[in-house]
């Protein structure tokens, strides 16, 4: 025990004794006219104390270090504009009841609770959250043909003989429902259905032109996937190609006169436009393709995905002929016809 305390009292006095005048010379004592950083000085713990303190005289600025130290009018500056805020304005919970309490099903119908935040909006104004519009119609170019539906079930029938890994029956589309969506619509009211359809037809003679007389034919063939980080064991969706590149330049033309004529006439707004390119001036869909297979369709939850490569190995360059189109729709979403495609708004009949 002797000899244990005698090495701490040596280690004790070296290290004591060791500090030189440079070693103590930055700590100083704090004065009045220092400034004092305090973390996190906009959020509301962080302003509270710095608050109480301002009041007491001390000079509080923000920042994360001593050397990205705010200005030393920052704190009064954020003080009085918070203040200006709160007094034109009115608290309301973003989610919730007025305690701003909320609860949420999670996708395996566990329910989550917790306690919204509060945000200020001015008085007077409308201070229900602004929802996103909800998609009802979409102009589509139906490909529900028998000829084609055939080759679909062909290719869903060979896939599920395989035994390959992940197909399962409900992964696949219905051949009834076989489409390319060209554009996303929220029409809400009768009144905006009539404005979408007058702008539709207005397009027939434009598509025409495009068309020359001839017929519009499509190529479908080749396997494709959309998968994240292209990891084909990461698939969200299985799709065939659709048309040859003379084809597709000829859709993409298509698709600007259809989506151009809805801008102009304040069917939707360019913002609002969902998986839409413009390029050259031109408005057209991502990817020209259809449908085959959707992880969604198993309702396992959001981020789902099935692994593709076998299915990508053994039929990615199917080839399931060249087809000839009939006409454009307005489809109806959720709502089916006798044949089981989607109902139509209106139909632009192809020459």
């Amino acid at each position: 025990e002797y000899m244990g305390l005698k090495m701490l009292m040596r280690i004790f006095s070296k290290r004591l004794f060791s500090c030189s005048r440079e070693a103590i010379a930055p700590y100083k004592f704090v004065t009045k006219q220092m400034q004092r950083m305090c973390p996190g000085i906009a959020g509301k713990e962080g302003l509270v104390h710095a608050k109480n303190a301002f009041e007491c005289g001390a000079k509080m600025v923000g920042g994360v270090s001593t050397t990205k130290a705010g200005p030393s009018h920052y704190y009064y500056d954020l003080l009085m504009e918070k203040k200006e805020v709160e007094d034109n304005s009115e608290e309301v919970p973003e989610r919730g009841d007025v305690g701003g309490h909320y609860r949420r099903r999670g996708y395996r119908g566990r329910y989550y609770s917790g306690r919204g935040r509060t945000r200020y909006v001015p008085k007077g104004t409308d201070s229900s959250p602004k929802k996103k519009k909800e998609f009802t119609h979409f102009i589509s170019l139906p490909l529900n043909y028998p000829s084609i539906q055939v080759e679909v079930d062909k290719l869903k029938e060979s896939l599920i003989k395989d035994k390959l890994p992940d197909v399962v029956d409900k992964l696949f589309i219905k051949s009834a429902t076989l489409h390319l969506t060209m554009l996303m619509l929220s029409l809400a009211s009768k009144e905006e259905e009539e404005i979408a359809k007058k702008a539709f037809v207005s397009c027939q003679a434009d598509v025409e032109k495009l068309l020359a007389g001839q017929p519009l034919m499509l190529a479908i063939k080749n396997l494709g996937t959309f998968s994240k980080n292209d990891d084909l064991r990461k698939t969200v969706v299985v799709f065939t190609e659709l048309g040859d590149e003379k084809q597709q330049a000829l859709l993409k033309d298509i698709s600007n006169v259809l989506i151009s004529s809805m801008i102009a006439n304040n069917v939707i707004q360019e913002k609002e436009l969902s998986h839409i390119t413009k390029a050259e001036g031109k408005y057209y869909p991502e990817h020209f393709h259809i449908t085959i297979m959707n992880s969604a369709f198993l309702h396992f939850g959001p981020g789902y995905t099935i692994n593709a490569e076998e299915i990508i190995k053994k039929y990615g360059k199917v080839d399931m002929g060249t087809h000839l189109i009939e006409g454009i729709h307005i489809s109806t979403r959720f709502h089916f016809d006798e044949k089981g495609f989607y109902k139509p708004l209106v139909v632009m009949p192809l020459k």
